[in-house]
């Protein structure tokens, strides 16, 4: 029996609203999700106004909460998690199983009759409290808030459930049982509990002969058929909170039961009357009264169960009324599971009492109970554990515990386990939320012996990871996990495209394996979807729930480029881009890369400078790994060797005018960079030509003729690194101011056909014109001339750069008026036309 005080009150409408706001996700595949409860709440503080028991008050972030409860991880750890008297624990949770599945049918009883609902939202962790190995916790998260369970190793057991009518969406941990205290009632578990003679020795000898060890038994399903009276749908004001805390109070009843007994509870079918004339337990007093009218309401249906139980609100029971709870039993082994006639309980659900919110654990411990009769469990201080008592926590002469075989004397208090009455004589008011291990032959043989009940009766696939909303790293091993019941053998199909199209990653995987590693391909996308089936039945099957995304890793060489060429002692840039890659290991090769050197570890930059080695070489490369060395990039090949070079123009003997702009033409080869300087005294001292360093293969640069009249000027390329001179003029020229006036040379103005098409862009200042190259003698050379007889350009023509047959020489925007253009040839000869310039 059970019993407990309680105050009653009426809880109105309690929803939780929440927006699915999914957290982005950019971490790859841990083991683990760690996340600080500040993240997850907000607005904690110790309140003591609501129970004399110590509690703490918090506000769920319900988008985070979702990520929690649904994240890819084997473990998650709430790390500072809010506990009475300012205290903070970390614990460490793992996916629980939910006690429904597509399968299950949700209906809404109306006066329009049953009405089929949507599954409700419900997400279930379970695990324990860091550093207390024998705590145990079980949490819920549902569309009306959190709810759940936290027992410590000394076996003190809190609650945590949404509180009444808060607008701000407040939660309250405290005592589970802080709301009984204090209170002038004690409520039982009126179940008729077994009174035969036979004895836990004599039934253990007689039934119980199998030696196989729990862990290596089956997992065995009991399907259940889930009732809520009105009364109880009152509670809540709405059928989903209604549903979601009916499947909230089962699931962790299953997690007990499954670690206990190796079963496991499945509902099948759920009912909540919203219409009190329609609801088929109107009018009756009482519990024991519910549980009465259920055998001749429920025997005719054909619903597939093993078990039917009716939730009911405690709150509605008569004043004098002290059942909290009813089953038919059974005889030990027995039970009644699969029994049309006996096979009922009824849960007095707390609902509300002296502080406002819901006694979750509570009502798990009703359910467990009440069940554990029909599972053929007599209470803890029956006769039937006789003469070694399980526990003497009431005697028959407290409480008037009619079927307690201490029948005199004061109790003895204990922790006390679910079948026991410990919580009505111990301190905490609650009892620990374990079963004793000498009932585990007597419940696990009734579900063994009973008809219907079977080995996971129904084949599923529940896909646990990839689930979706998350991006992995390409060729890292990624493992698909599941949990599977009467599935032998899997095939695994993976999806870049969101389904559109499926390829097979494995076939034939056996599904006790529960977990497959797949070597990610080495792709990227943002679409990926997994899609796993059982190999005989394609309609058992599941898809991960969002696409996920994969991304390589990736390092890319930008530079040295191909047949980049560098001169010994010359500085070789290299640099890189990389994705997903922080640490690199650099290399170098002389050999095409047949053989490379390390030329840096577990080096963090994209940058890398080397000084060209003293060789000679055109098959050098770079190579770049990550520090794992799975992902490479190479450089192109490029050479290094002994630079040398060749001054092509000016030759020698030529005149420059100040201003005008000539072009210097080189060639060279094993340096990359370069600098020009000139002379205006043979050499002795040089000046640079251009600032800064010049790509050596551009071969030409466009020189401003400066003011610095001399007749012994040079041309020189030297390279960057040192003072050597690669190539330099091969005579001197002259630099000139160019002022004569009147001395354009030129034979006519006729052009004799050599020079047509001459134009001027004023947009660009471009002067453009085309010549008859098949009439042209040796070296032409172009001048322009201004009215002065200054000479503002000359070159040869070869230099002069051209674009679809047109020459282009650009001017100074300051010239206006007549220019001259005059086209010159070695013998001597002279011809031009003159441009107009506006």
């Amino acid at each position: 029996m059970l019993r407990f005080k309680m105050k009653s009150f009426s809880l109105t409408k309690l929803l939780f609203s929440f927006v699915l706001i999914g957290l982005v996700i950019s971490n790859v595949y841990s083991k683990d999700l760690v996340i600080d409860s500040k993240s997850l709440f907000r607005n904690v503080s110790s309140d003591r106004t609501l129970t004399a028991y110590p509690n703490v008050t918090f506000q769920i972030v319900p988008s985070v909460a979702r990520e929690v409860f649904t994240a890819d991880y084997e473990k998650v750890k709430i790390m500072n998690f809010p506990f009475v008297q300012s205290q903070v624990v970390d614990l460490v949770l793992e996916k629980a199983d939910i006690p429904f599945d597509q399968n299950t049918e949700f209906y809404r009883g109306t006066k329009n009759g049953l009405i089929r609902t949507k599954a409700p939202i419900l997400m279930c962790l379970s695990g324990k409290i860091s550093g207390q190995e024998n705590s145990f916790v079980f949490m819920n998260f549902t569309e009306f808030g959190l709810i759940g369970t936290m027992q410590t190793e000394s076996g003190i057991v809190y609650t945590i459930s949404p509180q009444k009518d808060s607008k701000e969406g407040n939660h309250i941990l405290t005592v589970s049982n802080s709301q009984v205290l204090n209170e002038n009632k004690i409520f039982s578990c009126y179940t008729e509990d077994y009174s035969g003679n036979s004895n836990e020795l004599d039934d253990y000898i007689k039934y119980y002969k199998d030696d196989v060890p729990l862990a290596s038994k089956p997992l065995l399903e009991v399907k259940l058929a889930c009732e809520g009276t009105y009364d109880f749908f009152s509670i809540f004001g709405s059928s989903q909170p209604a549903i979601a805390y009916i499947t909230a109070v089962i699931a962790q009843s299953s997690k007990i039961y499954q670690e206990f007994f190796n079963v496991r509870l499945y509902i099948g079918y759920v009912v909540v009357w919203e219409d009190s004339w329609e609801d088929p337990y109107t009018g009756t007093a009482n519990l024991s009264e519910k549980l009465q009218k259920m055998p001749s309401i429920w025997k005719g249906k054909t619903i597939d169960r093993a078990l039917t139980v009716l939730f009911a609100n405690l709150a509605s029971q008569p004043a004098n009324e002290i059942v909290a709870g009813i089953s038919f039993g059974g005889t030990p082994y027995y039970g009644s599971l699969c029994n049309r006639d006996w096979g009922y309980c009824v849960l007095g659900i707390r609902g509300n009492a002296t502080y406002p919110t819901l006694n979750y654990t509570w009502d798990v411990n009703v359910a467990t109970h009440e069940m554990g009769h029909n599972f053929s469990l007599p209470h803890t201080h029956n006769c039937y554990w006789q003469p070694n008592m399980i526990d003497t926590c009431v005697t028959g002469q407290t409480y008037g515990v009619g079927d307690a075989c201490i029948k005199t004397g004061n109790p003895i208090p204990r922790p006390g386990t679910i079948m026991s009455y410990c919580h009505l004589t111990n301190s905490t008011h609650s009892v620990q939320l374990i079963f004793h291990p000498r009932e585990l032959p007597l419940a696990r043989s009734a579900a063994e012996r009973s008809s219907c009940v079977k080995q996971a009766s129904s084949p599923y696939i529940s896909l646990l990871n990839p689930l979706g909303d998350k991006t992995y790293i390409a060729e890292e091993v990624l493992p698909i996990r599941w949990t599977s019941a009467k599935v032998n053998y899997l095939t695994i199909f993976f999806s870049s495209d969101n389904g559109a199209n499926w390829s097979l990653l494995a076939d034939n995987v056996p599904a006790t394996d529960s977990i497959y590693y797949w070597q990610l391909p080495n792709i990227k996308t943002t679409r990926g979807l997994i899609y796993i089936r059982d190999k005989g039945n394609p309609n058992v099957a599941d898809t991960s729930m969002r696409p996920f995304s994969i991304m390589p890793k990736t390092i890319t060489v930008q530079s040295p480029k191909e047949n980049d060429e560098f001169a010994q002692g010359e500085t070789v840039a290299l640099s890189w881009e990389a994705t997903l890659v922080d640490i690199f290991t650099v290399q170098f090769s002389t050999d095409g890369g047949k053989n490379f050197t390390t030329l840096a570890e577990d080096y963090l930059n994209k940058y890398y400078e080397m000084t060209a080695p003293q060789i000679q070489s055109d098959e050098c490369k770079f190579r770049v790994k990550s520090k794992d060395g799975k992902i490479v990039s190479e450089s192109p090949i490029f050479k290094i060797g002994v630079p040398n070079g060749k001054i092509i123009y000016p030759k020698g003997g030529e005149v420059m005018c100040v201003g005008a702009g000539y072009t210097v033409k080189w060639e060279s080869s094993y340096i990359n960079k370069i600098q020009l300087e000139y002379s205006t005294d043979e050499g002795a001292n040089w000046r640079k030509l251009a600032l800064g360093n010049i790509d050596a293969k551009l071969g030409a640069f466009i020189w401003k003729i400066p003011n610095k009249i001399s007749n012994r000027c040079l041309v020189r390329i030297k390279p960057t690194f040192s003072e050597t001179t690669l190539a330099r003029s091969d005579s001197v020229f002259s630099i000139d101011s160019c002022q004569a006036v009147g001395e354009v040379p030129f034979e006519d103005l006729a052009t004799n056909g050599y020079i047509f098409n001459v134009k001027f862009n004023p947009v660009d200042n471009e002067i453009t014109f085309e010549v008859d190259n098949s009439l042209l003698p040796k070296n032409p050379r172009i001048s322009i001339y201004d009215l002065l007889g200054r000479q503002i350009f000359a070159d040869y023509l070869s230099n002069i750069p051209f674009s679809n047959n047109l020459r282009v020489i650009k001017i100074n925007n300051a010239y206006q008026g007549i220019l001259f253009l005059i086209l010159q040839f070695d013998e001597g000869r002279y011809v031009g036309t003159t441009i107009l310039i506006r």
